[in-house]
């Protein structure tokens, strides 16, 4: 039984920096609109409505938060992959070149 297997390195680099700019863009935009949310909280907003909201709000910067981890973790991956990957290339390549099995 032969298979192929094939990983395109340079389509990974684009991936680990597509990741990680995703993952910078969500981190500074949540913590913009969540500066934003506060000042208004803190402004003249107050009533039962503001405070659903605010808590709403918290659930939801939460939930957004761990998208955003997500994101970094799979970036951290594909990099520590990509690492991996060019460490069995280096490694299938000597062995080719030495003869060895």
């Amino acid at each position: 039984m032969s298979s192929q297997f094939a990983v395109d390195l340079d389509r990974l680099d684009q991936i680990v920096s597509r990741l990680n700019g995703l993952a910078g863009f969500l981190h500074d935009h949540l913590e913009e609109l969540d500066r934003r949310v506060n000042a208004l909280r803190n402004g003249s907003w107050e009533s039962a409505a503001a405070a659903a909201y605010a808590q709403t709000h918290a659930q939801w910067l939460a939930a957004a938060r761990e998208f955003a981890e997500g994101v970094a973790a799979m970036s951290d991956a594909a990099h520590k992959a990509h690492g991996r990957y060019t460490q069995a290339i280096d490694i299938n390549r000597r062995m080719l070149q030495s003869g060895q099995p």
